[in-house]
């Protein structure tokens, strides 16, 4: 409401004009001039927003009229930016100065046109006389709204908090050790964390997994090397123990091919219901179940997913563990997120899953440095029948050595030390 509309209208005929009559000064004069006029409703309905930036170098309008500042204008469809209006930033006498300097400057137009004619000289007088009045008012309206705006408009607004990093996920942090499978099956073969096939035949008691905190023991028995149990034990156990074997072993089985679980020593999941299940519990320790079929809510898909090196006369490897697998379906979940699958088919077939110990670890499980070469040496050729010698590897390592019996966790409970 403070600007009037006919005098906006009729700026670019005036600067036309003046343009025609003098050149680029009463340009950059009333330029100037209407420029700031074209400020004012935005500055008075808040769209306005006032910085203090580097000015660009004074143009030689600005030089003859004094420092007034120089008045930069960005116009965009939502709203004005005045980037630079120092002489906003004056007190009010001073305000009044630079009017006085510019009405010497509108008498100099005056002059400059005067010979052009009085009804030119009479339509750019009406028009300062015009541009004077929305100056003063322009000046009235910034005093009132100076201070709080320059206040709030001296930096770039604050676009606002941004939300809180969200912590990496477990599964996507590089940085965490990754688990790996290893499998223990028939005479005894056996897939290393790294992926390598190798083969045992030999009766001895043998270490799976060998390292400062876990120890997983396998109990691999005749000339043949059937593998026919095995043990977890170590300081991560917290000196429990826990034993899955093949009841053939046992001289009194009455169920020759079944599996027994023994935690401590006395035995878990034997009593199960009429659908072949059964659960145990030790806090922090140890979670165990027994199941006839596979359920995907509880078992390792990936358990499945582990590859053949041969087509075994036994099924393909999925089979060793769906279709109520001979003396069923067993699940041990251990500390550190140690997790071991196992059934009865092939003497027994059983499936760790742990990530790599941090000050390393060894046995027929291999290294798990993501190396399978130092896992094996090749089978010499004529060792095996080409059909089956991609399984016939000669394991390689440290740790496999025969368990000594002071560290033989079988040796430790009378249901298994005479296996």
């Amino acid at each position: 409401g403070l600007i009037p509309s006919a005098p906006l209208a009729a700026l670019p005929e005036t600067l036309a004009t003046a343009q025609q009559l003098q050149g680029s000064r009463i340009v950059g004069m009333l330029t100037f001039v209407a420029s700031a006029v074209a400020c004012l409703p935005g500055l008075a309905a808040g769209t306005v927003r006032i910085e203090s930036v580097a000015p660009p170098p004074p143009s030689a309008a600005a030089a003859a009229r004094g420092d007034l500042g120089v008045l930069l204008l960005q116009r965009s469809p939502a709203s004005f930016n005045l980037e630079r209006t120092s002489w906003l930033h004056r007190s009010s006498k001073e305000a009044e100065a630079n009017l006085a300097s510019l009405t010497a400057e509108m008498q100099e137009v005056k002059q400059v046109v005067d010979t052009s004619g009085s009804d030119v000289v009479a339509d750019l007088t009406l028009e300062v006389r015009e541009l004077k009045e929305m100056i003063k008012a322009l000046q009235q309206s910034v005093e009132s709204k100076l201070d709080g705006c320059c206040n709030s408009c001296q930096d770039p607004p604050s676009p606002g908090p941004s939300p809180p990093p969200q912590p990496p996920s477990t599964s996507t942090n590089r940085s965490d050790p990754q688990p790996g499978l290893c499998a223990a099956f028939g005479d005894p073969h056996f897939t290393t964390f790294d992926g390598a096939h190798t083969i045992l035949l030999r009766d001895l008691t043998l270490w799976l997994v060998k390292s400062e905190d876990v120890w997983i023991q396998a109990l691999s028995k005749s000339a043949t090397g059937d593998f026919m149990g095995f043990a977890v034990g170590g300081p991560f156990m917290n000196g429990h123990t826990l034993i899955l074997y093949n009841n053939t072993l046992s001289p009194d089985s009455s169920a020759p091919g079944s599996l027994t679980a023994l935690f401590d020593g006395e035995p878990i999941l034997a009593d199960w219901d009429a659908e072949g299940n059964a659960d145990f519990e030790e806090p922090s320790i140890l979670l165990a179940a027994r199941r006839e079929e596979w359920t995907s809510s509880l078992h390792n898909q990936e358990v499945l997913e582990m590859p053949d090196s041969i087509n075994w006369t036994v099924g393909s490897w999925p089979s060793r563990f769906q279709n109520k697998p001979m003396g069923g379906l067993y699940l041990f979940r251990l500390p550190q997120g140690i997790e071991i699958t196992a059934t009865g088919v092939d003497f027994m077939s059983a499936v760790i899953k742990m990530a790599p110990q941090a000050k390393g670890q060894s046995g027929y499980c291999g290294n798990f440095n993501n190396d399978m070469s130092d896992d094996f040496e090749p089978a010499p050729i004529g060792s095996a029948p080409p059909q089956t010698i991609a399984a016939w590897n000669r394991p390689i390592g440290d740790g496999l050595d025969l368990v000594p019996d002071s560290e033989n966790l079988f040796k430790l409970h009378s249901a298994t030390a005479n296996l």
